[in-house]
């Protein structure tokens, strides 16, 4: 409402204004380079107004004029981000792929686009890397480390590009170097171990990890946890870091047994079969250091009726398991009966051979020697390659993987990938060839 009453004043001030000039237009005369001139009020304003439209629009005309290359080079800027941006799309999608070559051609696109010269280098220097093609990867690794900004990347760029050389000796130099410099991250000292391990030397490998204990991912404290088993440094501290390894539990079944407190071993036992359905569990227990039958029968019977609850869960490696230590308590027709509850069509060499040594000691029991189709025994797989092995491992023999061989039964997740490019990317070792 005051607006409009403003308003409203206003346009009666300029009409009152107007109407008086109209009427009193009076004469105005002024000398100018010996002319005399004369004109009236609303004369002299219309020429002001004239003179100041021509210099408003001359303006205007002259920044118009100023502005074009800037307009061009908004105009230029727009179409290529529009172009970045699409690029940057097959980019993702490329990069979830794995497609060296496409990522090439869109990383110069985008440098081309964004005139960005630190990501488009590191993509470069990444899909070299996936290509196998070392003299481009350091060419643009080079280039990277002129920016003293991204330091920490050109120093794990060096580290990956050494080791894909197979230079273990350069990157062991390097990689102390770096785990000085720092003294906390998980990568370097990860990475160090990861060498000592590929030489066998359990013991620095360990030490490496153990300095970083406290920071660690869940992945590298399952590695320490392992590392402990082998260098014996202290399995019960192991299966604190991590209760994923079917090796750690092992040992820990073991040393309590060592101790004599067998019904702490069997709750362990008892407590990780669910998730590990590993035979090789049942046979440490029932087993390790057993005297004769009769501490046989006493161990069983601390997991008989847990493991009872767990056939229907467990499937056949619990009947199997179970079998088995009735076989060792010399409960030959217990045993017979968990056998006979396994399909025929189902059995394995474990069970073929323990059905007869069960034959041969009971004479109830027979065993008809007929073709038999066994399937295949159940045998520890490494996550990355696929490759078989009789037995753990914590380095495949196959693709030099650390901590990659799992059992086929387990039903705990790990943090083991099979995709190319992840694992390329997460572990640089996986191609690593082996070390003599």
């Amino acid at each position: 409402m005051i607006t409009i009453i403003k308003f409203f004043i206003i346009i009666i001030l300029v009409s009152s204004s107007v109407v008086w000039l109209t009427n009193n237009p009076g004469t105005l005369t002024f000398l100018w380079n010996n002319y005399l001139i004369e004109t009236n009020s609303l004369g002299l304003i219309f020429s002001i107004l004239v003179l100041v439209i021509t210099i408003i629009f001359c303006l205007s005309f002259t920044r118009k004029i100023k502005n074009i290359p800037r307009e061009f080079r908004i105009s230029k800027q727009e179409k290529n981000l529009v172009n970045a941006s699409k690029t940057l799309d097959s980019l993702a999608y490329n990069l979830f792929l794995g497609n060296a070559d496409e990522l090439q051609k869109d990383t110069r696109k985008v440098k081309k686009y964004l005139n960005n010269d630190f990501f488009s280098n590191f993509l470069l220097f990444q899909s070299s890397l996936i290509q196998n093609n070392l003299i481009e990867s350091k060419k643009y690794l080079k280039i990277l480390k002129t920016n003293d900004q991204y330091i920490y990347l050109t120093n794990r760029a060096e580290v990956i590009i050494l080791i894909k050389e197979n230079d273990i000796d350069t990157a062991k130099k390097v990689l102390k170097q770096y785990c000085k410099e720092y003294p906390k991250d998980n990568w370097f000292h990860e990475k160090l171990s990861t060498v000592y391990s590929l030489e066998e030397n359990w013991i620095k490998a360990h030490d490496i990890l153990e300095k970083v204990k406290k920071v660690i991912s869940n992945e590298n404290k399952r590695k320490l946890a392992n590392l402990k088993v082998l260098t014996q440094k202290n399995v019960v501290e192991a299966l604190v870091m991590s209760n994923s390894s079917i090796i750690v539990m092992k040992e820990n079944i073991k040393h309590y047994i060592d101790n004599s407190n067998i019904k702490k071993a069997s709750q362990l036992l008892i407590k990780s079969w669910p998730n590990f359905l590993c035979f090789e569990l049942v046979e440490s227990f029932m087993g390790y250091k057993s005297k004769n039958s009769k501490d046989c029968l006493m161990r069983y019977k601390l997991i008989s009726r847990n493991f009872k609850k767990f056939i229907n869960y467990g499937g056949n490696e619990t009947k199997l398991s179970l079998a088995f230590a009735c076989y060792k308590s010399s409960l030959w027709g217990e045993a017979q009966n968990f056998l006979d509850k396994i399909s025929i069509d189902k059995w394995d060499l474990r069970v073929l051979e323990l059905y007869k040594k069960l034959s041969v000691e009971s004479n109830k029991i027979k065993f008809k020697d007929h073709d038999i189709n066994l399937i295949p025994s159940p045998l520890w797989i490494c996550s990355v390659c696929k490759a078989e092995s009789k037995k753990w491992e914590y380095v495949c023999k196959n693709c030099q993987s650390i901590d990659s061989i799992q059992w086929p039964k387990v039903r705990v997740s790990f943090d083991n990938k099979i995709d190319f490019y992840y694992e390329f990317l997460k572990n640089s070792f996986r191609q690593l060839p082996k070390v003599n």
